[in-house]
């Protein structure tokens, strides 16, 4: 037998309503073992209602996710193709399902860290198997790329993560809160992985393709110049107070010369750095020491590094420049006044002319930029 439902409407617990229509039941018992039946309808309401419906017995499809959607706006429509057996209590086991449902006007107050997302559209394709959601969003108005899987049956440990990524120049950092841009100049190709399953210290994962930007260091006067091969990823892991851990920073970069950087950076609740520890600081096959610095409450970086070699001429060019332009950097960079209390011990340093120093320590001191104190 049919019957033909040509609109509804489907009552949550919480009192939230889903909307249906155009929908339909058909038998499919004839010439099966097993009575089954087909049941199609389109679907349309708020996201939150959306979600409280996936939640509901017998399929159950969102009673075990690890996200939290709590505060989670929008609006949904799509359509549902079911399956499902007569004569046996229905669940993923023995259903066929098919439904393409796309959620537009998201809105949701915090996400990755307090950021906003306003605006932007996710499309969902679910079946009894899996979850497969992508689309694009704005974070803090920035157009960003999502991308999500949930596999149904399979452990916590093995669900994909969810993807974030976008290209972010300099204006889309700010937007997004994001205070690097005295470290960084140009458009940064970025991927986020989200995987909420996972302990606090491997939730979320930085990865990101510097080639087409620029860095440039203040404590130590090196720059990666614009279209020099480097990626960089890290960990981020919040502490205490609002500070931000970069775990396993790691930056490498194979071109005409070699660039690693290995170690962990903290930020402050404003986002800005006020500590790094590199246990390898290598770059340009000449330089390799390990070193760390700290900000004091006095706005004063101490640096101490250590290590077997380095090129003492790109120190002796920064030693005596503190707002010219950087001639690698091809916009309005300029060198930041900082103050700085630098003590370095290096077994090898080159000089000009092939010249060459041995056990070398040097203590220097720098206040608004300017050298104040060389030992």
């Amino acid at each position: 037998f049919n019957v033909d439902m040509p609109e509804g409407h489907i009552f949550l617990p919480s009192g939230r309503i889903a909307k249906f229509s155009e929908g339909s039941f058909q038998s499919l018992t004839s010439g099966k073992s097993q009575p089954r039946g087909s049941l199609k309808f389109r679907t349309s309401g708020s996201a939150a209602a959306m979600i409280e419906l996936l939640k509901q017995e017998p399929v159950s499809l969102l009673s075990k996710l690890d996200l939290d959607l709590d505060g989670l706006e929008g609006v949904t429509n799509g359509s549902v193709e079911l399956e499902l057996p007569l004569s046996a209590t229905p669940g993923l086991s023995n259903i066929s399902l098919k439904s393409q449902i796309r959620l537009e006007k998201l809105g949701f107050a915090s996400v990755l860290g307090g950021l906003q997302v306003q605006g932007g559209r996710v499309d969902f394709n679910i079946t009894e198997k899996a979850i497969r959601a992508g689309g694009e969003i704005r974070i803090n108005g920035v157009p960003t790329k999502i991308s999500w899987q949930r596999i149904f049956g399979a452990g916590q440990l093995r669900q994909p993560p969810i993807r974030f990524s976008g290209t972010f120049d300099d204006s889309a950092r700010d937007q997004l809160g994001l205070n690097l841009n005295r470290f960084v100049e140009g458009p940064v190709d970025v991927v986020l992985y989200f995987s909420p399953q996972e302990t606090e210290d491997r939730r979320l994962r930085f990865e990101a393709n510097l080639t087409d930007a620029a860095i440039y260091l203040d404590q130590i006067p090196w720059v990666k110049r614009f279209g020099r091969r480097a990626q960089i990823s890290f960990y981020v892991v919040p502490g205490e107070a609002g500070n931000i851990y970069l775990r396993q920073f790691l930056l490498v970069g194979r071109d005409t010369s070699d660039i690693e950087f290995n170690g962990f950076m903290r930020l402050d609740r404003n986002k800005k750095m006020v500590e790094y520890n590199f246990v390898r600081f290598a770059f340009d096959g000449e330089n390799e020491v390990a070193i760390q610095g700290v900000k004091s409450s006095k706005n004063v970086w101490n640096v101490n590094a250590r290590g077997s070699r380095f090129n003492g001429q790109s120190i002796f060019r920064g030693l005596f420049k503190s707002s010219n332009k950087n001639a690698l950097i091809r916009g309005k960079w300029k060198r930041k006044k900082i103050n700085l209390d630098l003590r370095a011990e290096i077994e090898t340093v080159k000089g000009y002319s092939g010249a060459q120093m041995q056990s070398v320590s040097l203590s220097m001191q720098k206040r608004k930029g300017e050298l104040s104190s060389l030992d």
